[in-house]
């Protein structure tokens, strides 16, 4: 399996952002089973198994930062996108647009929205998901102070989100007629 899906594209910024994300991801699973090899006894010394867990963490944060990153710039397109094409307009803002859209054009558009409004809501859980990842690496490493209480917590809350993001969506249309 590749470390990249596909080559990355855009500025070069997010490029160099792309690989250091799976850097330090790779980074961070890499460390992690030399970890566990050392947990399970296969890998002796413990000094070894320290090293790895903190390089573990470090990539761990560098990959999660890295996410945030990018998430923040799609973040960015994504309400420019909507600016440009009007959707955040009240019916009363309209200033020089009196267009009246047949239903066709209005489906269009609604369909254009609700696109819009899924990958939005993807970024955001990305942003959630990235910024609590990057706090509980720091927070492990020892480099913010955050109680054994609230760092299990934050854990417990990464996993929830994880598992959500994993559920089929919900079907908010009406609900069916029961028949009896």
């Amino acid at each position: 399996m590749p470390v990249m899906a596909k080559a990355p594209t855009g500025s070069s910024a997010d490029v160099s952002v792309q690989y250091a994300k799976a850097l330090g991801m790779c980074a961070y699973f890499g460390f992690d089973h030399i970890v566990w090899l050392t947990q399970a006894g296969v890998q002796k010394n413990a000094k070894v198994g320290d090293v790895a867990q903190k390089l573990s963490y470090w990539g761990w944060f560098a990959g999660s930062a890295a996410a945030l990153f990018l998430d923040t710039n799609e973040l960015n397109v994504l309400l420019d996108t909507m600016k440009e094409k009007g959707f955040g307009k009240l019916p009363n803002d309209d200033d020089d647009n009196d267009d009246v859209l047949d239903d066709e054009d209005e489906a269009k558009r609604e369909a254009e929205k609700e696109e819009l409004r899924q990958r939005a809501r993807k970024v955001f859980v990305g942003l959630i998901t990235n910024s609590a990842q990057s706090l509980l690496a720091l927070a492990l490493l020892e480099k913010i102070s955050m109680s054994k209480r609230k760092v299990g917590m934050l854990g417990v809350f990464l996993s929830a989100v994880n598992i959500a993001t994993l559920l089929p969506p919900l079907d908010l249309s009406k609900p069916k007629a029961k028949t009896a």
